[in-house]
């Protein structure tokens, strides 16, 4: 938007509060002189009621219109913006003043006079400014005087499509592959040539000069820039890049390189982007705080009915085919195969009152708050779904999905998008849309309540999740005979106290460093998006299969190892299963790994029992086979967030060399009270001086 066009939106708010103001005086006259016939004094409250008109007509303004070309507005456009404003700023009052429930200290009457009137005088305070403006803008004084520097070839087109511009004049023209001073183009005189185009610039009342070359010299036209610079005038280059398709485009800056980027649908403005994501923001944490009410009886219907995770996790494709986890409540058996198999219904009742009042999904609020989804979007398909998309299916993913958009109350949503042109408009961005949309989805969900009915893929897919889940409670299988553990009467008082410590701690620690999660939870989303936690399955005491959690440290995306890492790193990674300046880890993951600070979550695994505080670092099932013979002996103790090999030598100490199973070893060989607190306090130690911290 120009200055002019902007100047002539700021003198409309102008007139429209002025119009406004005048069109309630008028309504009060009417209602309280006229019509009531008694003469009243003067009412406060209905100065509050104006400010709460004029309250309005800023939101309204902000969310719902767009006036950018307010000053090239027919009169019949002019006619529908008016009466749109005044009807969107009245219905708001009312409805303000119902659920305020001051409507009764109100006329509804005077309510009424004030729209009919307001809409003439808004509509002819409008087209009033807009002809002085016109008037203004065509003036000598409010014009930009212009000077076309082109070729013989383009310079009528170039003319043709300045001319008649009411905030621009031209007062001559430039050309630069012939001598044609005096002659005339287009209307427009040639003022100069290539070679004294500079002198004649200067000595004329030029604002600014037009360039339009279309077969680019660089260095000759970065001369002709410097110089027009270097006399104080303003220069506008024609860019035919941003003429070769029609669209959304806007200019960015990547890297150090200036771009015309063309976008497959317009973009918010930062106003509307802040708004839109403060509300999600806000129904993300309520939505949250619910998730954990209807958790607690969920689980409790669960547990009797059929006992397993509450929440499960499915993945989805978000923005830009970005892969995210959707989460959702459980609503079929642990068995649900198995019921399927012979004819029964794999659905919990639980899982079907969830389901019919919409609760099943309430878990996305978590999804929401991460900005992995939006309120408002398209829908987000499985990955198979994803691969047999339509273009026009996956253009609509170049915003992030929604809770709800139109694919809410469409029906055959293929077959539209491989029939319908327009297909992918309806989800330009902009608050109007997304009120609009959210409106319907909501009518229909009342509508069709009873109606509602759940997919087979959506079937099969939590079915599969759950067979998943109940594979990866399988516990490792190994020789348990090879290695013994006696349980001896000061052994079992040890290991008594070491949980006793392990809950309290875990507990207070939690408690405690709240604070710090929450930070680092912010650094970790606003580095690059998605969710803060990782959590990888490990195996545990007796070969339980345990899900551990840590501070994301990785970038947000899927990549091929091989292709990123070096021969080097690819062979380290193979053996140690870790790398040395891991080019995925992120700059937050690389303090947070340095620090030790990914491991605080951990801190929920002890808690549940799944590890302690003190024990061998818990490994996945490819390092087993590393420890072999000893691999009974290993598992015959529960992992810890710290151990013997990692507060003593952490990263110096490797598989290859096998001193990491030597100190691995000794630990379980020497297990005891007084050693798990030598382990802690060399663990602080080793942190504070980032001892072999990677």
């Amino acid at each position: 938007m120009n200055n002019q066009k902007k100047i002539a939106v700021y003198f409309m708010y102008m007139i429209d509060v002025m119009s406004l103001i005048i069109s309630f005086v008028i309504a009060y006259l009417i209602k309280f002189n006229l019509i009531e016939s008694e003469v009243n004094g003067y009412r406060s409250d209905y100065v509050i009621l104006f400010l709460l008109i004029f309250i309005i007509y800023i939101i309204v303004n902000i969310v719902f219109m767009n006036h950018i070309e307010f000053i090239n507005r027919n009169i019949t456009q002019e006619v529908i913006e008016s009466f749109k404003i005044i009807v969107y700023v009245s219905a708001l009052v009312m409805v303000c003043l119902f659920f305020l429930k001051n409507s009764a200290s109100y006329s509804r009457a005077m309510m009424f006079i004030f729209m009919f009137v307001s809409f003439p005088v808004v509509f002819i305070g409008r087209i009033m400014l807009k002809r002085i403006l016109h008037i203004m803008y065509r003036s000598d004084k409010y014009q930009e005087k212009i000077v076309i520097i082109s070729d013989s070839k383009h310079i009528c087109d170039v003319i043709n499509k300045l001319k008649n511009k009411n905030a621009i004049r031209i007062v001559g023209a430039v050309l630069t592959d012939i001598d044609a001073i005096g002659k005339e183009y287009g209307g427009v005189d040639i003022i100069a040539n290539s070679d004294n185009y500079l002198d004649v610039i200067q000595k004329k009342e030029i604002d600014s000069v037009f360039l339009s070359i279309e077969e680019k010299d660089y260095i000759s036209f970065k001369n002709i820039i410097e110089s027009l610079q270097d006399i104080g005038k303003n220069i506008h280059v024609r860019l035919p890049e941003y003429e070769l398709c029609d669209g959304y485009k806007q200019f960015r800056k990547i890297g150090d390189f200036a771009a015309i980027s063309y976008v497959s649908s317009k973009n918010m403005m930062f106003y509307q982007i802040v708004l839109r994501r403060s509300v999600e923001v806000i129904l993300g944490c309520i939505g949250c705080i619910l998730t954990i009410i209807v958790y607690l009886f969920a689980g409790i219907g669960m547990l009797i009915e059929s006992p397993g995770k509450v929440i499960v996790s499915n993945v989805r494709v978000g923005k830009n085919g970005r892969k995210y986890l959707q989460y959702r409540f459980r609503i079929v058996k642990m068995d649900a195969q198995s019921c399927v198999d012979n004819g029964k219904s794999p659905f919990m009742i639980i899982g079907r009152i969830l389901f019919r009042l919409h609760l099943d999904k309430l878990p996305g609020a978590y999804n929401l708050l991460c900005g992995d989804i939006g309120l408002i979007g398209p829908s987000s398909p499985s990955v198979a779904q994803y691969i047999n998309y339509l273009p026009a299916q996956k253009r609509k993913l170049t915003i992030k999905p929604g809770i709800v958009g139109e694919w809410s109350y469409r029906k055959n949503d293929t077959e539209l998008a491989a029939t319908s042109e327009n297909y992918d408009m309806p989800y330009e961005k902009n608050i109007k849309g997304d009120i609009k949309r959210f409106v319907m989805a909501m009518g229909r969900m009342v509508i069709y309540h009873p109606r509602r009915t759940m997919e087979q893929w959506e079937i099969q897919e939590q079915i599969n999740t759950v067979k998943e889940i109940i594979a990866d409670k399988e516990p490792y299988q190994y020789d348990r005979s090879i290695y013994i553990v006696h349980n001896s009467f000061g052994r079992i008082i040890y290991l008594i106290i070491k949980r006793v410590f392990d809950i309290v701690l875990s507990a207070i620690g939690l408690i405690v460093l709240s604070p710090i999660f929450l930070i680092l939870m912010i650094c970790v989303i606003a580095e690059d998006g998605g969710n803060p936690f990782y959590g990888h399955i490990r195996i545990g005491r007796n070969g339980k299969r345990i899900r551990v959690y840590k501070f994301r440290s990785m970038k947000n995306i899927d990549v091929d190892i091989e292709k990123i890492l070096t021969p080097e790193q690819l062979l380290q990674y193979r053996t140690e299963f870790k790398i040395d300046n891991d080019p995925r880890i992120t700059k937050v993951g690389n303090f947070l790994r340095k620090s030790s600070l990914d491991e605080l979550p951990q801190l929920i695994n002890i808690l549940k029992g799944d590890i302690s505080i003190v024990g061998p670092r818990p490994i996945v099932e490819k390092e087993i086979k590393i420890y072999g013979k000893d691999t009974a002996k290993l598992l015959s103790v529960q992992p810890g967030l710290t151990g013997y090999w990692q507060a003593y030598a952490r990263n110096n100490a490797t598989y290859e060399s096998g001193e990491r199973q030597k100190m691995e070893m000794y630990y379980v060989e020497h297990q005891s009270l007084w050693l798990d607190i030598k382990v802690i306090f060399k663990t602080f130690s080793s942190v504070v001086k980032g001892s072999g911290a990677q």
